[in-house]
Formats: structure tokens, sequence, C-alpha cells
């Protein structure tokens, strides 16, 4: 489900989660791999100091192409469980769920390879800079919250991968001003 994030210098870029696939996240013409990214948000977040930093970016052909290799594999994986016995049906789903958020080993290895570092920096405290993006804190606070949780619908069948619950968690113990925000509008809910 496509994430319009508004930045302060490229208006609305696309941005989110590619359906079900939630290896890597979009950032207009950014790739990250989820895992890095919630890195990123609860280090900002736990170090109230922190200013710089840097993540490891892909261009989003990479997480189109990932994407569309996922839903082919998903829909060979749902397809083919019809005809299996429940035993094998259930090791599929185990499967299906255990995927959520991680990067598959193989592509690992060429990650490095393919991926950039792009520059981190934060603003006076009300703006985070991302590559070429300028984000105001309170539009990144609740993007950074929504990929951590999972999306919109949150992680499948409520099964969290520990990074995203620990920087959840960042986020909402935060004393970094960045996130000020955001801190203020999770707790009222």
């Amino acid at each position: 489900m496509t994430y319009d994030l508004e930045t302060e210098s490229h208006g609305t870029i696309e941005s989110g989660f590619s359906g079900a696939f939630t290896q890597f996240i979009r950032m207009g013409e950014y790739a990250f791999a989820t895992v890095h990214f919630c890195h990123l948000t609860k280090n900002l977040a736990s170090h109230p100091d922190a200013r710089v930093g840097r993540i490891l970016a892909y261009d989003e052909s990479k997480f189109c192409e990932r994407g569309d290799e996922y839903v082919s594999q998903l829909l060979l994986m749902l397809s083919a469980k019809q005809y299996l016995p429940k035993l094998h049906r259930a090791e599929i789903d185990r499967q299906l769920t255990q995927d959520q958020g991680k990067i598959s080993i193989e592509d690992d290895v060429d990650m490095h390879d393919e991926g950039k570092f792009i520059p981190v920096q934060v603003h006076d405290d009300r703006v985070i800079s991302l590559g070429q993006y300028m984000i105001g804190s309170h539009r990144f606070g609740r993007f950074a919250f929504y990929v951590a949780h999972g999306g919109l619908f949150g992680w499948q069948d409520g099964q969290k991968p520990d990074f995203a619950e620990s920087t959840m968690e960042a986020i909402k113990d935060s004393k970094n001003p960045l996130f000020e925000e955001v801190r203020k509008e999770l707790a009222g809910l």
C-alpha cells in the first residue's frame, strides 16, 4: 500500500511497503531494507544528540524487482498449497509468516554490492534529510512508526519482528525532539 509522504524538498513522494512485501520500504527514488530503516530510526530515537548518520539505499527498481519476485513466490506457494497434504500446508503458512520483514540470505550478498550509503542529517530538530529528501520531523516520525508498525494493518498475524517492536518502543520513549510530535500523538491514543 502506498504511503504518501510529504517532504519539504520534493512535495509528496510515494513511500511505504508493497502490499505484503515487507522486506523493503520505498521512499521516493530510494528503497531501504526495512530492518535497516528501523535500526536507523531506533538509533535516532535512542540518542537525542544524534545529528548525522547514514543508511544503505538502493535504487527504487530493487524494491520493485524484489516485490514482484515476492508476489510471484507467494502465488506459487498459495496455488501449490491447495494440492498438498495438511502437514505441508501448515509448513507453507509457517514459512510465509517467518519471512516477514527479513531479507533472504542470498539477497544479503548482492545488497551491499548494489546499494550505496546516503547521508542522514537532523537539522534543528524539526527537519531530517535522507539523501535528497528533506522531511519535517512530524512527518518523518509518523512514517517511521508506520514502518515499524508493519504498515497500515500491522504485521501479519501479529508477528512483529524484534527490530520493529524495539523501534516502536524507542520512538514512544524517545527524548529526541525529532520525535516529539509523534510521541504526543501516540500518547493520546
